[in-house]
């Protein structure tokens, strides 16, 4: 059974919200408010006895923004192992680097909306543009023989997001 935000972690919560890096911060002013296509994203959200950065329950999406903790042996199998626990609830994971966010937002915006099913609240009329150009990127990335999916920004184009 799958538990949200369960009392062992909501110290955890607000102590991880009220310390957010810049990372953190940026795709939040991007995420927040149901500003992407109407979707309600939450930050430092519990699942499980884990905490995810963002987690969107109607696309069953989490969002890790990844400092240079994460890419440490013991680090890449912590998050390998809440990858695999969240993908048993149907939850996906994409990855990003801090540096990924703070130098390329939109790059991070358009590999999130490639990974996101059009929002029926937000309907792009012919003619219109997409706040954001679709081209994911997907690289994997090997550590002691287990392949990995890492969502890569796409290169930034001239429009500032």
């Amino acid at each position: 059974m799958i538990v949200f935000n369960t009392k062992d972690t909501k110290e955890k919560r607000k102590i991880l919200r009220r310390s957010s890096t810049d990372a953190e911060s940026k795709i939040w002013s991007k995420l927040r408010d149901k500003q992407f296509y109407g979707y309600k994203f939450y930050r430092q959200y519990g699942i499980d006895h884990y905490v995810a950065d963002f987690y969107c329950p109607k696309l069953k999406l989490a969002i890790e923004i990844d400092g240079s903790s994460h890419y440490s042996k013991e680090g890449l199998a912590y998050d390998k192992e809440r990858s695999d626990r969240f993908l048993s609830y149907g939850i996906r994971t994409m990855r990003f680097t801090n540096i990924e966010v703070l130098k390329n937002i939109a790059g991070v915006m358009q590999a999130i909306e490639g990974a996101t099913p059009p929002s029926p609240l937000f309907e792009i009329k012919r003619g219109e543009h997409a706040p954001w150009k679709v081209t994911p990127s997907l690289s994997k990335r090997g550590i002691g023989g287990v392949k990995q999916i890492k969502f890569r920004a796409a290169p930034s184009s001239s429009r500032n997001i």
